[in-house]
């Protein structure tokens, strides 16, 4: 239902600047339509006297069946003793509205976002009726020479090569992903596994609770500057406390500079014995029989894994470089979704992390409004290139088969713990994966993978 606030009796209109305006004559409607920035259209359509008595009508035994009347049973007082006279009036611009709205849209082949806006302007027995909507739409824009401009670039793309030291540092790193351990009563050294108890407090008054840590000396990333030197020459049961200025880097913007710190209690120092490179190691990992065929295949995935990252930047730019050479009107209201969605990515990410929204913002030094407004750029990005792989879609006729979207929400829903089931919009998941398979597509056509004229059914 379109949603309607009761005119004052004076049913005056609140008027709106017009860009355009386009008058319009049907058989039963008399509208006009009129075009706004960011995709907003303004309808205002007028039905006669004579089209509004069927609303009038239907209003009356609408009202009146809820009516309680004295000597009559309800639902059976006649209509002209109903005397709640708002109420009718309210119902008959409900259905008059919902139904000439559909209409409209329908004839003019406009595709709405969200909910209409709606206001009355006239509205009385037997005059005119005369009524206000405001909605958004998907903008008309041309997508240009849409394939010109990715095969340029797909052109631009270089031959993927693999240099001999990346086979050998995928073939280190699996090497020692297979080392085993052995717990050592020695100084730990670089290359030990060193597993510790670290609590940590700082000059702002924050404190963190003991938490079980494991670090490889020498090997750990996304360690504080300094940190790894005072583990180093700790033995099994060591316990030690020490200070270090948090860097000019560090996440929380709000601590860089200050004194934090650290309490640790070595809880185990391990030495990692890494296994032997040769062909008895090689078997040991799947179907090799030599370190040969196991550094091939290798070789092949890490030409995959480019392949795959290639693809992706190539299709980053072909979107930009649409994005360039395409003006579109963007609507608000698409903008706005695609905000709430980041707000609501950043609040599950700072969840899963333990933290609450609000303490997200504090350890990031920032409001939510600040949040929003840094978001809204890549929001209306995000919205444009959605808005070019949609109608390229269209222009190359693109349908997606029922049973590929309900076999790609299978596969995401399997992903998933069962009490999360329970939480899925199974409405918003199925224009997901249908979207996602649409851009597939696209990509298809514009890599020159796909012809108009292939069924993808």
């Amino acid at each position: 239902m379109i949603g309607v606030r009761w005119p004052s009796p004076a049913f005056g209109g609140g008027g709106l600047k017009i860009r355009h305006s386009i008058r319009i004559k049907t058989i039963n409607m008399d509208y006009k339509i009129n075009k706004l920035p960011k995709s907003k259209i303004e309808i205002i359509n007028t039905l006669t006297p004579e089209e509004m008595e069927i609303f009038w009508g239907q209003a009356k035994k609408q009202v009146s069946a809820g009516a309680k009347i004295k000597g009559f049973r309800p639902g059976n007082a006649p209509a002209e003793l109903v005397a709640n006279e708002e109420e009718i009036y309210n119902v008959a611009a409900d259905l008059a509205m919902n139904k000439t709205f559909l209409e409209i849209i329908d004839n003019e082949e406009f595709e709405p976002i969200g909910q209409a806006k709606a206001e009355i302007l006239k509205i009385s027995p037997n005059n005119e009726f005369q009524y206000k909507l405001t909605i958004s739409i998907f903008p008309e824009f041309s997508a240009g020479d849409y394939k010109k401009v990715a095969q340029e670039i797909i052109e631009s793309k270089k031959e993927i090569k693999i240099k001999e030291d990346e086979i050998e540092k995928s073939l280190d790193w699996l090497r020692k992903s297979r080392a085993k351990t052995i717990a050592v009563n020695r100084p730990s050294q670089k290359g030990d596994l060193v597993e510790m108890e670290v609590s940590s407090s700082d000059e702002s008054g924050e404190k963190n609770e003991p938490k079980l840590e494991r670090i490889i000396l020498g090997e750990s990333d996304n360690l504080l500057p300094g940190f790894e030197d005072e583990v180093l020459g700790l033995k099994t049961n060591d316990e030690k406390e020490f200070t270090i200025k948090l860097p000019e880097n560090y996440w929380n913007k709000e601590k860089i500079g200050i004194e934090a710190t650290f309490k640790i209690l070595v809880k185990n120092v391990s030495e990692r014995q890494l296994p032997e490179i040769n062909d008895e190691w090689a078997k040991s990992l799947g179907e090799f029989k030599t370190v040969a065929e196991l550094k091939d295949s290798i070789k092949k995935g890490i030409t995959k894994e480019k392949e795959i990252r290639q693809k992706e930047e190539l299709r980053i730019k072909i979107l930009e470089k649409l994005g360039e050479k395409v003006e579109i009107d963007i609507p608000e209201e698409l903008i706005n979704r695609e905000v709430e969605n980041k707000v609501q990515e950043i609040k599950n990410v700072s969840r899963d992390s333990g933290l609450s929204f609000e303490e997200y913002l504090k350890r990031m030094g920032k409001d939510e409004e600040k949040i929003r407004k840094e978001i809204l750029p890549m929001a209306e990005k995000s919205v444009k290139g959605y808005l070019i792989l949609r109608k390229i879609g269209q222009e190359e006729s693109i349908a997606i088969d029922e049973d590929k979207i309900k076999e790609g929400m299978e596969i995401m829903l399997s992903r998933l713990p069962k009490e999360e089931l329970e939480k899925v919009n199974k409405e918003g998941l199925y224009h997901y994966v249908k979207e996602q398979l649409m851009n597939e597509e696209v990509f298809k056509v514009l890599e020159g993978e796909k012809n108009k004229s292939d069924d993808l059914n």
